[in-house]
């Protein structure tokens, strides 16, 4: 088992990685002025779960880019739900 697994299985059970909450997340979105149109790129974004806010909270588009293959994964299949 490789280190990346072994985060992916620490992980399971969250959505937001770090020590932060949606309303965190939020009040950063507010803070630079996302809005509709607003187009964000997420280094390391996990899976995903800050782009989800953003993007139903204020309309944004965006990419995350993660070095876990699991976490893109489950990234992606929450995008599409």
């Amino acid at each position: 088992m490789d280190l990346f697994e072994l985060k992916d299985i620490s992980e399971r059970y969250l959505e937001l990685l770090n020590p932060t909450t949606a309303e965190k997340v939020l009040t950063a979105g507010r803070i630079v002025g996302m809005g509709r149109g607003s187009r964000v790129i997420d280094f390391g974004s996990g899976y995903g779960q800050a782009l989800v806010l953003w993007a139903k909270e204020f309309g944004i588009s965006g990419l995350g880019i993660d070095v876990r293959p699991a976490a893109c994964e489950r990234a992606r299949k929450k995008v599409a739900a």
